[in-house]
């Protein structure tokens, strides 16, 4: 009697050779690269290898009267935004609330917000202009009317009030009139506060009601572009008035949100279904990676900022813990990436010079202002950081694999978490870090059709993790 033929299973290797991917939420998981993480926050793979991201922490400044630099104290309650104000060269905070405003003082032991006579209520607009030897501040809020501060002390008060406004061709130029939405106004050359309508003086453009309301302003090349709730419109206004050109760049139907920013040779906006970059001509969807995430996040109180060659968009995501904006996500511009920040919560963000060092500020729901400075930790949390590969038949769709161990060469302090998850079910294990970098073997038996690797710190460990190698037998 003869018996079966058994084949004899086969071992193989699966080999994830960089993290260079970042997130990817494109496609379907099957169909997605092996270096590419389906489920992926807290982590840097700019370098190819996997890091945790770096952190932020309470914000210091110098004080001059005192021994050294001071912690920022909490902000009083009902703070809903901070200026930056330009005194004597120096930036210093502005912080708007519900019952008044507050500016830094310094103490002989502290730093303290202390009340100050401040600038009216609900401020969008704050611009230091210069010309020559003459300087001002312009400050201005759609229901505050527009202030011109000068150099000297003296006041200008003009109407309407705007919720945006910029410095072009040495005019200035303010959107977002209560009465008149869809209205451009614009000032004389060199003189901001002359929005007086005349040949020699200002003036205002009216567009097509259809855009919606005002909600930004950047300028690009040689243009002025103006945000919309349902569009982008294109300015050019060098010379004379009669010279000025209007044109249509972009509409669309979806709402696009006050996020606006110029980053280096583009535009970047985050709009209600996605976030996109302009260049002048071309609107293209830069977030189809980060899709799964973004479009289930509400952006209706978002909030931007351009530093250090990224893009950063604040947004609420159910996915995580927290109320307000609870996620960060923050694309790359030199390597068209992102990465998602989770933990943070952020009411504002501001770019500041402090002693010629550019930061980027911002207030945490817990009422301090923090920076980000490549800590190892969020505040006086641990950085819990994820990575999480697609599921994936690992080359072999036809096959049930057995997988029988993981090979990772890592270095760092702490330990990680391994986990393989099949159809089937999942597994875990620990591993414990070395300060210098070598490969270790962690046992795994579990068997499917498809795999999914993941990769997590445990307690904020830093760590780095190279080429991951999934070994597994078939036949």
């Amino acid at each position: 009697m003869m018996m079966p033929r058994i084949r004899p299973k086969r071992r193989y290797s699966f080999v994830i050779d960089s993290f260079l991917g970042g997130v990817d939420q494109r496609y379907d998981q099957q169909v997605l690269p092996p270096y590419a993480g389906a489920e992926v926050y807290n982590v840097s793979t700019d370098e190819g290898v996997l890091k945790p991201c770096g952190g932020y922490g309470r914000k210091s400044k110098y004080n001059p009267y005192g021994n050294g630099s001071f912690l920022l104290p909490k902000v009083p309650d009902g703070i809903k935004r901070i200026h930056v104000n330009k005194v004597m060269g120096k930036d210093v905070l502005m912080l708007e609330g519900e019952d008044g405003w507050y500016e830094e003082w310094y103490g002989l032991s502290e730093t303290v917000f202390k009340k100050s006579a401040g600038y009216g209520s609900n401020i969008k607009v704050w611009i230091d202009y210069s010309v020559g030897q003459r300087s001002m501040k312009i400050i201005s809020g759609p229901s505050a009317g527009c202030q011109f501060i000068t150099s000297d002390g003296g006041k200008i008060y003009q109407y309407p009030g705007f919720s945006h406004g910029t410095i072009y061709a040495e005019r200035f130029f303010g959107v977002g009139d209560w009465y008149y939405p869809n209205r451009i106004y614009f000032s004389a050359q060199y003189d901001p506060s002359d929005l007086e309508e005349g040949a020699e003086h200002g003036g205002y453009i009216d567009v097509n009601s259809a855009y919606g309301k005002a909600v930004g302003m950047a300028e690009l090349g040689s243009s002025l572009y103006i945000f919309w709730q349902h569009g982008i419109t294109e300015l050019r206004g060098y010379g004379y008035q009669s010279e000025f050109v209007l044109r249509d760049c972009y509409r669309c139907s979806q709402f696009i949100f006050d996020t606006a920013e110029q980053c280096g040779d583009r535009l970047i906006f985050a709009a209600e279904d996605g976030v996109y970059s302009f260049d002048g001509e071309r609107v293209r969807c830069i977030s189809k990676r980060i899709r799964d995430i973004y479009g289930g996040a509400e952006k209706s109180e978002a909030v931007s900022v351009f530093w250090r060659n990224a893009y950063y968009v604040a947004v609420h995501s159910d996915n995580y813990g927290g109320e307000g904006n609870n996620v960060v996500l923050r694309y790359n511009c030199e390597l068209e990436k992102w990465d998602i920040l989770v933990g943070i919560g952020i009411k504002c963000m501001v770019r500041v010079d402090d002693l010629g060092k550019d930061e980027l500020l911002f207030l945490a729901d817990d009422g301090y202002i923090y920076g980000f400075d490549g800590s190892d930790r969020f505040g006086d949390k641990p950085i819990n950081a994820v990575w999480e590969s697609p599921m994936s038949t690992l080359g072999k769709p036809d096959m049930i694999k057995q997988i029988r161990c993981i090979m990772i060469s890592a270095e760092g302090e702490g330990s990680l978490e391994i986990s393989v998850e099949s159809e089937r079910g999942k597994l875990k294990k620990s591993l414990t870090l070395s300060k210098e970098r070598r490969m270790y073997s962690v046992p795994m038996r579990i068997s499917g059709h498809m795999i999914r690797l993941g990769i997590r710190n445990r307690e904020g460990s830093r760590f780095t993790v190279a080429e991951p190698v999934i070994i597994f037998t078939a036949g």
